[in-house]
């Protein structure tokens, strides 16, 4: 398989702008560079890229400071950079408009790209393997961290990082290897978060099933979400969570009684689920549930859907059009800024070669990292209508880290796993995190 190699012309950037936040006017510089990296043979093997957003302040030695980047592996920042923590923003409308909850007065914004996404690039194939996994992924981050804030001169800074999906395990792992670093906090937003001591997928899927059907109309009417969800949550962690320890040993009638609850909760016929032995499976839901109409659901958003059988995925396909747009505009109109390569949004071929396994794990990690840091608390931000990394997995996850729960908070959206891309989920979290800041101060 053929990855992307290219020699790069070095980006160096820098732009004073100004900008209304949070109601008050705040002068910025941005700066967009990238940082060469050598490989395991001390050869040079690559480039990581940064847009980074610092606050003009006397107080800009000391300020905190967010390294934030999505996940993938393989996808560039362009999601969370267009959808939350940049200062324009693509709105549910699809059109790049001025983010006028940006969070630059809690902090300077730094935007990630790691090797291969983005502007930066891998330059030998060879060297992939230096990059590739989720050990050396997290030791590059690591180790661009280091260097920004030693080039600034910012030691005397908190630092927050922020991880989407499998950004999760760059975000533990990478704040378990800072440990010269006051990492002051961790955001994981539509976490692909898992502990050591993983539950049946099924128990995790049921939430962002039901939702789904309640919000196609397939189950559930007459009632609010909340109601659905709070039904669910009681069914899930009794009657379901029984009938599946008791597996062969569950009579028939208790079967089919089980059965037919998720059925109404769910959309899905009792007799699948009899068929089924009593399973969720999330496959099956974004498939099935609006089989009739022949259209299958978003999995990053089941709120979202596409002609059954289409290639790619329903929320990706609809919204990603939006966002890679967004960002050209904002590059282009807004920075001015001109670069002899294509920003590449995502990289399936580093996603394809990808070394999961690290040691330690990422739950591991933070554990670690959070008895070894007393200050440091996460935050974990999850949707309804994501499929992928459900609100259920954080609980059961979180729950089962091992972790000062004292320092957690999980927040839960009408939202998909971007949370952000819903307009108004995106200001309630964006306010969540401003007051889970400011409780640090």
């Amino acid at each position: 398989m053929a990855l992307f190699t290219e020699k790069v012309t070095p980006i160096n950037f820098k732009k004073s702008m100004t900008c209304i936040s949070h109601g008050a006017r705040i002068d910025y510089e941005i700066s967009a560079e990238e940082l060469v990296l050598e490989a395991e043979d001390g050869l040079v093997g690559g480039t990581i890229f940064s847009f980074s957003y610092e606050k003009c302040t006397a107080e800009a030695g000391s300020r905190p400071i967010l390294f934030a980047f999505n996940g993938g592996p393989g996808s560039s920042s362009l999601w969370m950079h267009m959808g939350m923590f940049g200062p324009y923003v693509v709105n549910g409308a699809g059109t790049l408009v001025e983010n006028n909850e940006w969070l630059i007065d809690c902090f300077d914004i730094v935007m990630i790209d790691p090797v291969s996404t983005g502007y930066a690039r891998l330059y030998r194939e060879e060297a992939g393997e230096s990059f590739f996994g989720a050990m050396p992924d997290a030791l590059t981050v690591a180790r661009f961290i280091r260097r920004w804030m030693r080039a600034r001169n910012r030691g005397n800074s908190p630092i927050f990082l922020a991880g989407e999906s499998y950004g999760a395990t760059r975000a533990s792992l990478a704040a378990y290897l800072l440990d010269d670093v006051d990492v002051r906090g961790i955001l994981y937003i539509g976490p692909g978060y898992s502990s050591d001591w993983e539950p049946p997928r099924t128990l995790k899927d049921l939430i962002p099933a039901s939702a789904a059907a309640w919000y196609h109309q397939k189950a559930s009417q007459g009632q609010t979400l909340e109601q659905v969800l709070h039904r669910c949550r009681e069914f899930l962690y009794q009657d379901y969570l029984h009938a599946l320890i008791m597996g062969s040993q569950l009579d028939e009638n208790r079967k089919r009684s089980v059965a037919e609850i998720l059925s109404q909760l769910t959309g899905l016929s009792a007799d699948y689920y009899v068929k089924h032995e009593l399973l969720v499976s999330r496959e099956d839901i974004c498939k099935k549930l609006l089989e009739d109409e022949k259209e299958e659901l978003g999995f990053f958003d089941t709120r979202y859907t596409q002609p059954a059988g289409t290639e790619d995925e329903a929320f990706s396909r609809q919204l990603g059009p939006a966002y890679r747009a967004g960002l050209r505009k904002y590059l282009r109109e807004v920075l001015d800024l001109q670069v002899d390569r294509d920003y590449r949004y995502s990289a399936m071929d580093v996603n394809k070669i990808w070394v999961y396994e690290s040691n330690p794990t990422m739950a591991t990690a933070l554990r670690t990292a959070m008895k070894a840091k007393p200050k440091l608390r996460v935050f974990f931000a999850t949707g309804y209508f994501d499929i992928c990394a459900t609100v259920e997995n954080t609980r059961f996850s979180v729950t089962h880290s091992g972790l000062p729960m004292e320092r957690v908070e999980m927040h839960e959206y009408i939202s998909g796993h971007m949370v952000y891309a819903d307009d108004e989920a995106r200001k309630l979290l964006t306010e969540d995190i401003r007051n889970w800041v400011n409780a640090d101060k």
